[in-house]
């Protein structure tokens, strides 16, 4: 086959061909599972016949290979029998792929017939960009509406200014989003929303990278789980969502106190139907992003894998987000816009809060007694479902799709399962305002004692999964069902203490950290910087054209400048999308007022737009500096659609049982 191709008259466009496909690699048992051959190369090749016509050109092929572990998992202790158990249990939970360059003229189904001839179990997909959507034009079309509302904001110098054709213009808006105040109430707030993003978001950055070429990719995931240095990352980082829903729950309820010491009515209308149009507008844009633009915006070996699911994903389930019941999504492969199970599950929380805010204030005993018993639900409820279906303590990359698909609506993005420190946000709140007028006196011991405490539950929860990594540690259902349930409720106290701590004099100088006023631009940027990281995350793997080495160092180089990006986009979002939608609510449903009260400055009123006001009445209050709105709820920004492990339950049987199960073909044409 060999002499045939260099005897062939365009013997160095086959020559590029063979030359831009993978060979055998180096370093599989090290990582180096993911070959991407030259796609840049193999998409250029074309050869022509001595009149000048086309004889082929270069088609890019990327197969996968899923190797799973068997279930049990083997005996960590028992040998390998020969070289390829040894090569396979290196290789378990891996996907390995590689490039194949072929004449375009060639089919799937011919690769298909090569490769199922040594390995007749695996399954071929190929897969081909459609033509650019329509659709895409709408994004020209709120540019030009954004500009023109710019331009009339310029050129109209008076103060006489209709509302609606100022409700895009960057101008104002981005005065408002940027603009920074003094110290209010719950400052804090902001440092901690900010701060507990860019950890999620390192967290979440650090899951792609596990699936991102590298040579040496077992030393990113071996890292997370034993590498004490990152397991901050790996295990703090999946805990920090929770921050969220404690800040969650302590903004409704303080705007819910708020408005009913001012007297205001209560709405449940308004209280649910403004909350809705305050945060879905920029959420479905995203949601339509992924599901037309995004696959269109780069190319790559890995492209076709990645961007094709996240849009059929969302062109197939969308309205589950907008409906908010994502997190119930029975197939987690399926999800549209994966993190997003968050806003689903605080959204929920969200509708069933009158059940308990309105017996707090009317009836305070009863309202107490019924947010004990509802700190009961969380934790028993998930302490029984992990124990009866054995359920892991964390980290899914070994668990099959159907453990997987049953603990992630169960457990993980459950609005109950994550009910725990939302409760804790809203006793925080009933803390802050019964306190508000006397200030407490804690003894020092009292306070040291607290803040020690809190410490060692911190250190207790980040460093615990260590124990849960060994190879050698038994799974102990017990075990595994009270982390599950506890932890949520000890991350929810920490974030508790800390706020309270910060806004009665307990904290010192952490309370000027969090307090920083450059924190309130960066805290009105976390929702939107929420939804689009992922898709910058999607795009650097998409569009990866060789294996890369991983190092602390490079990981640091590549999260700031994600970050920067992220922020980037956040803030072209907030401005073309969430700040309008928020200007044309004030001008269109706001009840008409005369001169009196109480309409904010804009610029006060834009301090909303990552804590969407929740509490409709009669008129809105200005708004305080820590951008809280009355009523308001924050838009808590969240965690990740990683999902925990199995639990390991060790198989004495010293044989190792492994699957081929998965493999598929990504196809590519130069169009």
């Amino acid at each position: 086959m060999k002499v045939h191709l260099w005897r062939d008259a365009n013997c160095n466009r086959v020559c590029v061909v063979y030359d831009s496909s993978t060979k055998v690699p180096d370093g599989l048992l090290t990582g180096n599972v993911v070959q991407l051959g030259n796609f840049d190369e193999c998409l250029a090749t074309h050869a022509l016949d001595a009149d000048g016509h086309g004889l082929f050109w270069g088609q890019y092929c990327l197969a996968g290979l899923a190797v799973e572990r068997a279930w049990p998992p083997p005996n960590a202790s028992a040998p390998a029998n020969n070289f390829s158990n040894h090569l396979l249990a290196a290789l378990a939970g891996h996907r390995l792929q590689w490039a194949v360059c072929l004449p375009a003229s060639c089919a799937a189904e011919d690769l298909e017939a090569h490769l199922q001839a040594r390995m007749p179990e695996l399954l071929l997909a190929d897969a081909e960009a459609p033509p650019f959507e329509l659709r895409a034009l709408l994004l020209a079309t709120v540019f030009a509406i954004v500009m023109a509302s710019t331009a009339y904001d310029v050129t109209h110098p008076d103060t006489n200014k209709d509302a609606l054709w100022l409700a895009f213009s960057v101008r104002k808006n981005a005065a408002a989003l940027f603009a920074t105040r003094a110290h209010g109430q719950m400052a804090s707030v902001n440092g901690i929303k900010f701060l507990s993003m860019a950890w999620v978001l390192l967290f979440h950055k650090y899951c792609v990278m596990v699936e991102t070429p590298n040579d040496n990719s077992d030393v990113v995931l071996e890292g997370l789980k034993y590498d004490w240095t990152q397991m901050p990352i790996s295990n703090g980082g999946t805990m920090a969502v929770n921050s969220f829903f404690v800040i969650g729950g302590l903004l409704l309820t303080h705007g819910f106190i708020r408005d009913r010491v001012a007297g205001r009515p209560f709405s449940l209308v308004s209280f649910y139907v403004y909350r809705y149009i305050r945060i879905t507008p920029v959420y479905a844009v995203v949601v339509a992003v992924y599901a037309t633009l995004l696959y269109h915006m780069g190319s790559g070996p890995l492209w076709n894998p990645v961007m094709a699911m996240h849009r059929e994903n969302c062109r197939h389930h969308w309205w589950r987000n907008l409906l908010y019941i994502n997190n119930y999504q029975p197939v987690t492969s399926e999800l549209c816009v994966v993190q997003t199970w968050y806003l689903a599950a605080d959204m929920q929380l969200y509708w069933l809060s009158p059940l308990l805010l309105w017996p707090l204030w009317r009836w305070p005993r009863v309202g107490r007694a019924l947010l004990a018993t509802l700190l009961v639900v969380p934790l028993a409820s998930t302490f029984w479902i992990t124990y009866a279906r054995r359920y892991p303590w964390a980290d899914a990359k070994d668990v099959s799709n159907e453990i997987r698909n049953s603990y992630f609506p169960l457990i993980h993005a459950s609005a109950y399962a994550r009910s725990a420190p939302f409760l804790v946000g809203v006793a925080l709140a009933w803390a802050l305002h019964l306190t508000r007028k006397n200030r407490l006196r804690l003894p020092a011991v009292v306070v040291a004692l607290a803040w020690v405490s809190l410490g060692c539950i911190s250190w207790t929860i980040t460093y615990a999964l260590y124990i849960y990594y060994k190879p050698d540690h038994a799974y102990s259902a017990l075990e595994a069902a009270s982390f599950q349930a506890l932890h949520p409720l000890g991350w929810g106290l920490i974030v508790a203490w800390l706020i309270f701590a910060c806004e009665r004099g307990y904290a010192g100088p952490v309370a000027a950290l969090l307090s920083w006023r450059w924190w309130q631009p960066l805290s009105r940027l976390t929702y939107t910087a929420y939804l689009v990281h992922f898709a910058v995350f999607y795009y650097d793997l998409g569009v990866t054209r060789s294996p890369g080495h991983y190092t602390h160092y490079n990981v640091v180089h590549i999260v700031l400048g994600d970050l920067v990006l992220i922020l980037l986009l956040a803030s072209a979002a907030a401005l073309a999308f969430e700040l309008p939608v928020l200007n044309i609510d004030r001008a269109l449903l706001k009840p008409k007022q005369g001169a009196s009260a109480s309409a904010p400055a804009p610029a006060k009123a834009m301090q909303r737009l990552s804590v969407p006001a929740v509490a409709l009445g009669a008129p809105r209050p200005s708004l305080r500096s820590n951008g809280s709105a009355p009523g308001a709820a924050h838009v808590n920004v969240a965690f990740e659609d990683d999902l925990p492990a199995p639990a390991p339950e060790h198989d004495q049987n010293n044989s190792f049982n492994f699957q081929l199960n998965y493999f598929s073909i990504e196809v590519f044409q130069l169009q």
